[in-house]
């Protein structure tokens, strides 16, 4: 007679393996992830310090942050201290596909925490970049420190973009008094180092231009260039920077314009997306109109 003791056996057997495997044999966890939290996202957190701020947070505000993404060494890539210019703000209510993001408006003033992000996720988020730099391409992930210095209400915002408009002023003043003490600023906030092209526009829009430009900052550092031309049609929105649609309807083919984009003109009160421009930062511009065609 058949017997199905070995078959009971043999599964009980299986069922003692598979616990094993369960138990015993899960996925190393490194070191530095240990005490941290997984979001279902699939990037890691913690909280390293609660601040003593307990009032809740009002819908309308930003935050303001202290922050450092370093390599799984502890190298620093990028400090909101420096590259930064003690400038990143985030606005609440942001819903952009952005961990840091996502994580800073769980937290207060005075709050600190870590994240842990796998680099090509992270660099495609905070630099808009599909490349992974050679100094994070052997990293299994970046890591971000941060800490909330403030959480500005709307009122403490309006205030806070009077100051740094003020000395965003003065910076070009002084730049000015150096450089240029004849260049003229326009209605819109356009500083002119040549005002030939003013005050008649030559383009009314929807025309197709060729045009090339180099940027940098006030203090001389490289900021942008093209890498030979540019095209698009002049008006249409998001294409290039507000301030460059305005100048490039100034010029006529073959002329060139050098001027200084305020930062209402350029990237504004939040800076650019991949973090080379900090907020309320103006601009040098050099530009070339190269061709214009009529849109048909």
């Amino acid at each position: 007679m058949f017997s199905f003791e070995p078959l009971k056996t043999l599964r009980y057997s299986l069922w003692l393996l598979a616990g094993f495997v369960l138990l015993y044999c899960k996925p190393n966890t490194p070191v530095y992830l240990e005490g941290f939290s997984q979001h279902n996202e699939g990037y890691y957190f913690k909280l390293i310090e609660i601040g003593e701020n307990t009032k809740p947070k009002l819908e309308e505000c930003f935050y303001w942050l202290d922050v450092k993404f370093k390599t799984l060494n502890d190298s620093v890539f990028w400090d909101s201290q420096h590259e930064g210019a003690n400038k990143v703000f985030i606005r609440a209510k942001t819903q952009a596909a952005n961990y840091l993001m996502q994580y800073v408006q769980q937290l207060n003033t005075g709050d600190s925490a870590q994240l842990y992000i796998k680099p090509p996720i992270f660099f495609k988020q905070q630099f808009g970049s599909q490349r992974i730099p050679y100094f994070c391409q052997a990293d299994s992930f970046v890591k971000i420190e941060l800490k909330v210095k403030q959480v500005l209400t709307a009122t403490d915002w309006l205030d806070l973009k009077v100051a740094y408009s003020n000395t965003e002023a003065s910076a070009i003043k002084a730049y000015l008094k150096q450089s240029s003490p004849l260049a003229f600023t326009d209605s819109l906030g356009v500083t002119w180092f040549n005002t030939s092209h003013l005050p008649n526009m030559q383009l009314t829009g929807g025309e197709v231009v060729t045009f090339s430009f180099r940027g940098q900052f006030l203090d001389g550092r490289f900021l942008d260039a093209t890498p030979q031309t540019l095209t698009y049609k002049v008006g249409t929105p998001d294409q290039v920077l507000r301030g460059i649609n305005y100048v490039i309807k100034h010029l006529k083919k073959d002329e060139n314009a050098k001027i200084i984009l305020p930062s209402q003109l350029a990237f504004g009160e939040l800076g650019s997306s991949n973090g080379s421009v900090p907020p309320f930062t103006p601009l040098v511009y050099t530009l070339t109109l190269i061709d214009v065609k009529q849109n048909d």
